[in-house]
């Protein structure tokens, strides 16, 4: 799992005069003043050594609010967490942070980061997924996609959730958009999703099972015309 290392504000120069109630809710990249090479500068100067994908925050990490003040480890200094996948913070998607073979897990950093699971995967993986796709009927009769990529000697399984799909419906167009989705180096994987019904989670919770995300609102398929409302007119 990723090591976190907390951090006083008052070591960093852009930090040091702010209130620490802020700078612990505040995504880093908020301050106008933000100098991520600070935060360099001073974990080598303490001689830290840290390894790709380790975590730094501003406080303990129960103090923080969500992903507050939290950036990331990688190619020898510090980033600022990913924010056009998630408003509160995520993994980047960064090649030196993907999901690959003997790197990582998709729940590596579970105790670190908070309101989202959300981890990359390398090449090979996607291409896995493309190649694994099937059906299955949950206990609630709910029809899914399901796929899988072998990670280290363990199948990591993937679910397509179609926001604006009907479940119960499954087609070829959905499909066709879930392996367009897995093929996509932009879109992330989430190991958790917190909307599931009782069913998903447990399904999901008993074998490994994470969640991309499917269809986007503007993509939603066209409902059939009301037949009622069509003899009405």
């Amino acid at each position: 799992m990723a090591t976190y290392l907390p951090i006083r504000p008052s070591n960093i120069p852009f930090l040091a005069s702010k209130q620490i109630e802020d700078v612990q809710f505040e995504a880093i990249s908020n301050w106008e003043d933000c100098d991520l090479s600070q935060i360099t500068n001073w974990i080598e100067s303490k001689n830290i050594k840290l390894n790709s994908g380790d975590v730094i925050g501003f406080g303990p990490l129960d103090e923080l609010y969500r992903n507050g003040s939290k950036c990331v480890w990688y190619s020898n200094s510090v980033h600022d967490l990913e924010y056009d996948v998630d408003e509160y913070g995520a993994i980047p998607n960064a090649q030196e942070l993907q999901v690959r073979p003997g790197h990582f897990n998709p729940r590596y950093w579970s105790d670190v980061i908070t309101h989202n699971g959300i981890y990359w995967v390398c090449d090979q993986y996607r291409t896995q997924c493309v190649e694994n796709i099937e059906v299955i009927i949950l206990s609630n009769s709910v029809k899914l996609f399901r796929t899988w990529f072998e990670h280290d000697g363990v199948k990591e399984y993937l679910v397509l959730n179609p926001d604006y799909v009907n479940e119960n419906s499954l087609d070829i167009h959905v499909k066709e958009k879930f392996v367009q989705i897995l093929q996509d180096k932009s879109r992330p994987f989430e190991w958790t999703y917190f909307e599931y019904n009782d069913d998903t989670d447990e399904f999901m919770t008993e074998t490994n099972t994470s969640i991309v995300h499917g269809l986007d609102e503007e993509e939603e398929p066209d409902e059939e015309p009301d037949e009622e409302a069509q003899e009405e007119d």
